[in-house]
């Protein structure tokens, strides 16, 4: 593990010191390693990528306000992402070089398909899906931030594409 990576990760609130860090998963928009402590505990570790992501702040917002929403509710702490907050108390790290972090637990004993492989696959993530819109459907979505303007106008989306 570089001398960098341990900085980031000892301004966050892990169980234990880091002892690993590998690259995990095929993602293509944030870079993402698997981090493992001296305490035998597993982290995902992010570099956001704010060309994406330009509202960081607003990001962030959105996923403490669903997740804390979801483990209110009772939800299994399998099912709903966990975050790590900073020593600080924040949800993510803003480090000195200007990049980007934010921490999760990770999840173990599961599974994440790049691709689905069976049609089986595509049934089981219309199911999670369905649960997942299910367990918010008391959720106050006007409390959301759009972080990505028209992201989800399909209309604009389209328009974009023949673009």
């Amino acid at each position: 593990m570089t001398e960098y990576l341990q900085e980031i990760l000892n301004q966050f609130s892990l169980q234990g010191t880091a002892v690993t860090v590998s690259c995990y998963g095929k993602g293509h928009i944030n870079e993402t390693y698997l981090v493992t402590t001296d305490h035998g505990r597993s982290y995902i570790l992010q570099k956001m990528n704010e060309s994406i992501f330009k509202d960081v702040d607003g990001l962030m917002h959105n996923i403490e306000a669903v997740t804390d929403f979801l483990q209110s509710k009772g939800s299994d702490k399998r099912a709903v992402l966990q975050l790590v907050k900073t020593v600080e108390g924040k949800p993510y790290l803003r480090h000195t070089d200007t990049t980007v972090w934010r921490v999760y637990v990770f999840v173990t004993d599961a599974i994440c398909l790049q691709a689905p492989e069976t049609p089986e696959d595509f049934y089981q993530s219309a199911v999670a899906f369905g649960r997942f819109q299910q367990l918010l459907r008391d959720f106050p979505a006007e409390t959301l931030t759009e972080t990505i303007p028209n992201f989800h106008n399909t209309r604009e989306r389209y328009r974009q594409f023949y673009e």
